[in-house]
């Protein structure tokens, strides 16, 4: 199969519903569609943020899609720090190799912006996510969150 990276096209339905469909495979609260383009077109504009998806070419399907954004730190040399999160694959599309090849392409985004690591978040629940993070070499650390 040929996969390609893009950005989200908020002004296309298609990519639109798509993308919703993957956001509730993901959030069961993602639902809201004029909140998600809302939020599509910021991250689009921003130089220090990517919301990228994986295309079925053949099937002109979105199958995967992660949230990257980058931002300065202060240790280690100063090198850029990567947050990586809302990192789902489409049903249908699991075990395929997507998220590998997804993976791979967060790896040269981090290398061209010589980022220093990353810090992929994850929910507590999504254990067979967790068992190929430990296979791609991502190391589980402990976190906090607080909600608002």
């Amino acid at each position: 199969m040929d996969y390609i990276f893009r950005k989200v096209d908020e002004t296309n339905q298609t990519d639109i519903e798509q993308f919703c469909e993957l956001m509730n495979d993901l959030s069961k609260q993602a639902n809201d569609k004029e909140l998600l383009i809302k939020n599509i077109k910021k991250i689009n504009k921003r130089d220090d943020a990517y919301l990228i998806v994986v295309e079925d070419v053949k099937n002109s399907k979105i199958c995967a899609s992660v949230l990257l954004i980058l931002f300065d730190d202060f240790c280690d040399m100063c090198r850029p720090v990567m947050v990586i999160e809302n990192v789902v694959t489409h049903h249908d599309y699991q075990r395929k190799g997507i998220a590998r090849l997804m993976f791979d392409k967060i790896d040269e985004i981090a290398k061209e912006h010589n980022v220093n690591y990353t810090m992929l978040c994850s929910s507590l629940n999504r254990t067979g996510a967790h068992k190929f993070y430990d296979s791609i070499e991502y190391t589980e650390t402990k976190g906090y969150k607080k909600y608002f």
